[in-house]
């Protein structure tokens, strides 16, 4: 039996791999809370601005951190 070597990923590769999962992740908590944001939605004014802005966060999510291992998740308003 050969022994068959796979090539090891570049940091590049690495990091790129990171963000993707970042990535999905943050796509996966916009989606969830993208009723909080439709005009017959259920929560006050306040709770709704408060949804927005966490949503916000999450969008700024890659562009405000440097390392994807530094993440800082928001927390999910209540």
């Amino acid at each position: 039996m050969d022994n068959i070597t796979l090539p090891t990923p570049t940091t590049e590769e690495i990091q790129l791999m990171a963000w993707t999962r970042i990535r999905t992740k943050r796509d996966a908590l916009m989606a969830a809370t993208d009723w909080t944001q439709i005009a017959d939605s259920p929560l006050s004014a306040e709770k709704k601005a408060e949804f927005a802005q966490y949503r916000q966060a999450l969008r700024d999510l890659p562009q405000s951190t440097a390392n994807p291992d530094d993440i800082a998740w928001p927390l999910k308003p209540e």
